[in-house]
């Protein structure tokens, strides 16, 4: 029975490692009176690096008309602008997806070859340039340095305070590119329609005639979009990488207050004392909270994660059971688990459940274990059993999958306040 469903937009670029071609030897014929044939050595071409050339983007002639217009319909892009960039496509001499980019009516764009400041310091006057293009209006603006590679914004407004923590990875660029969300929490908590959307250049990397795309992390654009204009970009993924921004206003603390009593009252905070409880309350407070998921997320004793890097231990299926029957307050209680998984591997896991056996068939690759389907297995057992519990996914992106375990009905709760939204 499925309680939450989130989509998430997830991007993979390829990793590519240079490798040398070895010439195959010569086989030779040793006799007494010669000696033995050389194997051949190989040439410098063998072991030259392979040919490389990066260079934006840039989609063919109808396909960049076709958002041109669509562009232009929905107002983002003036007739001016389009007639200019309309020319440049037929004459190919628009050499860049991006230029359209940089031609919009309200982008702000970013260039860090401009960015002379030393982390964190140069977020503090880009912020608020991109406030006062944006028209966002805040009490306070603040950074703190954390060490010397962290560090946490934060803004108040009228209402409430926000903070967003922010990384420094020079390998990724200079630019954390979840910087601008920040502002995402004004909007969301004003109830207004538009979102800041950070879209990034789209990159060609050609390597021996093989084309692999990536994005630059050198020019952004800002763009403030409501959700119709926002799909004109998704119906073209391959002109640039539009982010993905969440939609739904912000839970008031009233509203928060409100849903905290309701799940205490069904039940769901039972096992905490009530010092835990109230601490969990007061950091759920400081937090933006769109969704009934966010807070089953964000509150930390109501759910279990795995490590999707677990195949690396031994007996990885059995570490996930023990880890989710511990977190079942005694609903789940396996025995007689049989784990002999082995990396890059399809293996039959088992156990007993109330004198049962259940198996299933689980592939174990060499950095992940299927989690989900043993939490099927799982919930399979529970159901048969009739023992009156279910584990739910809670579809957040990043290294470990989670899980509340909820009765039927704390369900029926999670499903009325959710209705209510």
């Amino acid at each position: 029975m499925s309680v939450f469903r989130a989509f998430f937009t997830l991007y993979c670029f390829s990793i590519l490692a240079f490798s040398c071609r070895n010439s195959q030897p010569v086989s030779s014929t040793v006799s007494s009176n010669t000696l033995p044939q050389q194997t051949l050595l190989p040439t410098p071409n063998d072991w030259a690096a392979p040919t490389t050339r990066i260079y934006e983007k840039r989609n063919d002639k109808d396909a960049l008309e076709e958002i041109l217009d669509n562009l232009l319909k929905n107002e983002l892009l003036d007739s001016i602008s389009k007639n200019t960039l309309s020319k440049a496509n037929l004459k190919d001499t628009l050499h860049s997806n991006f230029e359209i980019i940089r031609a919009l009516k309200d982008v702000f764009l970013i260039s860090t070859d401009t960015i002379k400041k030393e982390f964190p310091g140069f977020y503090i006057p880009l912020l608020q340039a991109i406030a006062q293009k944006y028209a966002l209006q805040y009490q306070s603006l603040d950074i703190t340095k954390m060490n010397k590679d962290s560090a946490v914004i934060t803004l108040t407004t009228s209402h409430r305070s926000y903070s967003l923590s922010l990384k420094s990875d020079t390998t990724l660029g200079k630019l954390d590119e979840s910087f601008y969300e920040i502002f995402n929490f004004i909007l969301a908590e004003n109830k207004t329609p538009e979102r800041i959307y950070l879209v990034k250049k789209l990159m060609v990397n050609e390597i021996d005639s093989n084309l692999y795309y990536s994005t630059d992390n050198k020019e952004y654009g800002l763009l403030k979009l409501n959700r119709i204009d926002a799909a004109v970009f998704y119906e073209f993924p391959t002109i640039a990488e539009l982010s993905t921004e969440i939609q739904r206003p912000l839970f008031s603390e009233k509203e928060t207050y409100a849903l905290l009593k309701t799940l205490d009252s069904a039940g769901f905070f039972s096992e905490l004392k009530q010092e835990e409880k109230l601490k969990v309350f007061k950091e759920l407070k400081n937090e933006p909270l769109y969704t009934l998921e966010d807070i089953f997320y964000l509150a930390k004793p109501l759910h279990v994660c795995i490590d999707n890097r677990i195949a690396n231990y031994q007996k990885p299926f059995q570490e996930a059971l023990l880890k989710v029957a511990a977190f079942s307050g005694n609903k789940f209680f396996p025995q007689a688990i049989q784990d002999a998984s082995i990396p890059n591997s399809a293996t039959e896991i088992s156990f007993s459940f109330k004198g049962k056996t259940y198996s299933g068939t689980f592939v174990s690759s060499f950095d992940q274990i299927d989690i989900q389907g043993l939490i099927n297995l799982v919930n399979r057992a529970l159901n048969e059993s009739g023992t009156d519990g279910n584990f739910y996914i809670l579809d957040k992106p990043g290294l470990q999958t989670c899980y509340i375990f909820m009765t039927e009905q704390e369900v029926q709760v999670a499903n009325a306040l959710n209705g209510k939204r």
